[in-house]
C-alpha cells in the first residue's frame, strides 16, 4: 500500500465486525472508494486510468466512472478525476497518478 498517498488524501481502511472492509472516512473521496469493491470492476477502471495517463483517454469507452446510488460521478481525463455531483457540482479534483496509486491501495487491502 501507498502510505505517503493515503496519508495526503486521508484514506484509512478498516474492516467491520461484520467482516465488510471499507474505506475509513466520511470524505467524498472514501464514500467514492467504496462503490468500487468488485476486484473485477477495479482492474478495469485501472486499465482506463493507465490508458488516460498514458495520453490515451480517446481509447477508453467511457470516461464516466459514476454512482447515481452514492450521487457521486467520476470524469477521467489524461490528467485527473474529477469528482461531481448530480448537479455538477464539483466536489473534489485528484491529480490521476495519485488516483492510481489509492485504487491500487484499495485493491490490495481487499484482496487480503
Amino acid at each position: 500500500m501507498n502510505s505517503h498517498i493515503l496519508n495526503k488524501y486521508g484514506v484509512t481502511f478498516r474492516e467491520d465486525a461484520n467482516g465488510h472492509k471499507l474505506p475509513d472516512g466520511e470524505s467524498v473521496l472514501c464514500s467514492y472508494l467504496y462503490i468500487w469493491r468488485a476486484l473485477e470492476d477495479i482492474n478495469e477502471f485501472i486499465s482506463d486510468v493507465d490508458k488516460c495517463l498514458q495520453g490515451h483517454a480517446s481509447l477508453v469507452e467511457d470516461l464516466s466512472y459514476s454512482d447515481s446510488h452514492f450521487g457521486i460521478y467520476g470524469e477521467l481525463s489524461n490528467e485527473s478525476l474529477e469528482l461531481h455531483d448530480e448537479h455538477r457540482t464539483y466536489l473534489l479534483y485528484i491529480p490521476l497518478a495519485d488516483f492510481k496509486e489509492l485504487l491500487l491501495s484499495w485493491k490490495e487491502f481487499l484482496s487480503k
